[in-house]
């Protein structure tokens, strides 16, 4: 996992370590100094925790590619029209460069929070051949049955309960998908501790789990 940072709650940023493409995931509350410019951006849904025009703005270059959702890109191309979006959905693949990005099921189907309908998503992000899988905002759903056929390398799930699974519901999900390395994601602000991030680990038998520390710029 040498190219991967966590930035706090849901915030990811992947480096590939042979050509130097940087793709963000949900960046919000990004701290610290000076921060290099995204190649590729990603936007999993709406909540403000997880689409930060501010955030967005402080990695943004002209050459930046935006990954969003329908409503998101709708919502930002009001404000920025210069940079190229592209709308993603569950099952659908884009190639930006080196990076491949494909869009998957995130939704809750025992809450309200994220509803099916919306269309919101989590991302499996090939990097180096490596295969990142960030889930966006999501409880366990029928769907997740189908990422076991992806191999995923890195699986990064939430684990703060209320909005989305919980560390238990977590550890089950990473049981189905069989990924290599588990990472406990949402945590540390708005929901989910670090309490909540070592039980995720402890429950994980399947593959080798990590927390990450939590990186500034």
């Amino acid at each position: 996992m040498e190219g991967l940072r966590w930035l706090g709650h849901a915030s990811i940023q992947i480096t590939s370590v042979r050509d130097g493409t940087t793709v963000f995931v949900d960046p919000w509350k990004l701290s610290g100094g000076v921060i290099p410019a995204a190649d590729i951006l990603c936007i999993t849904h709406s909540h403000r925790d997880h689409f930060s025009p501010s955030d967005i703005d402080r990695l943004c270059s002209p050459k930046t590619v935006l990954c969003m959702t329908a409503d998101v890109a709708e919502d930002f191309s009001k404000h920025n029209s210069t940079n190229r979006i592209e709308v993603i959905r569950p099952g659908v693949t884009v190639t930006i460069g080196s990076v491949t990005i494909k869009g998957v099921h995130a939704y809750n189907p025992d809450k309200p929070f994220h509803p099916k309908e919306k269309e919101w998503v989590g991302y499996i992000i090939t990097v180096d051949g490596i295969k990142y899988y960030h889930a966006g905002d999501t409880s366990i759903c029928p769907e997740m049955e189908q990422l076991r056929n992806e191999h995923i390398d890195v699986a990064m799930v939430p684990i703060g309960g209320t909005y989305t699974m919980d560390a238990t519901q977590a550890a089950q999900c990473i049981s189905v998908i069989q990924p290599k390395f588990a990472v406990p994601i949402h945590w540390g602000d708005v929901v989910g501790t670090l309490q909540d991030a070592e039980h995720f680990k402890e429950l994980i038998t399947s593959c080798q789990a990590a927390i990450l520390p939590r990186h500034s710029f």
